[in-house]
């Protein structure tokens, strides 16, 4: 007899923790589950653990540059949303020149283009940080600072576990993503890839 109590609304069956019985894991919708869905299930879980995922994504400024007084108070909380992001979960990391935020760096050769690159361990983890923190009151006021940019300015794509991305990988790949697509070598929050060689989902 399974210990777990049956979870009807989840999509899949939930990993076992270190010590643990496959008795104690439940099955998504119907029934407890079977060492074929665990061992699938555990089998995605390690090669997400595989990868990372890592975005960027830019924005061309109404200020002539960075310090124009009408990016001041963006500039003002800029320090605030990046200590935001470090402490979320699934954090990783992030691009910064010495300054401690990436403001400075020109990889487009437009001082009214600014870039940020990041590296989370999720999809879930990067939407709650954008979304759910206070940077989404900034997202929802980006026309105060930002122009409307007329094409894709964020893309996301798989990196291996413990690599970050160059500010010349980075503008490679949302040059791609402009060009081409989404694909699995790039895409956005609207057309999603899993990692690499990720193990779809066991049928019931």
């Amino acid at each position: 007899m399974f210990s777990g109590a049956l979870i009807q609304d989840t999509a899949a069956c939930f990993p076992l923790l270190p010590g643990e019985n496959l008795a104690a894991c439940f099955y998504a919708t119907s029934g407890p589950c079977t060492f074929a869905s665990m061992a699938a299930t555990n089998a995605r879980l390690q090669h997400m653990n595989q990868y990372q995922l890592a975005e960027i994504n830019i924005a061309r400024m109404k200020g002539v540059n960075i310090q124009d007084p009408v990016m001041q108070e963006f500039v003002d909380n800029l320090a605030t949303v990046n200590t935001i992001a470090e402490q979320s979960e699934g954090f990783i990391w992030r691009l910064k020149d010495d300054n401690d935020n990436a403001t400075q760096l020109n990889p487009y050769n437009d001082e009214q283009v600014i870039i940020n690159v990041s590296v989370w361990s999720s999809f879930e983890a990067l939407e709650q940080f954008m979304y759910r923190t206070l940077h989404a009151d900034f997202l929802k006021r980006r026309k105060e600072w930002f122009h409307r940019f007329g094409k894709v300015y964020t893309a996301l794509w798989w990196i291996p576990a413990g690599a970050y991305p160059t500010v010349e990988e980075a503008v490679a790949q949302l040059a791609y993503l402009q060009q081409h697509g989404p694909s699995t070598k790039v895409f956005d929050f609207r057309n999603r890839f899993a990692p690499p060689g990720a193990v779809a989902p066991a049928e019931k």
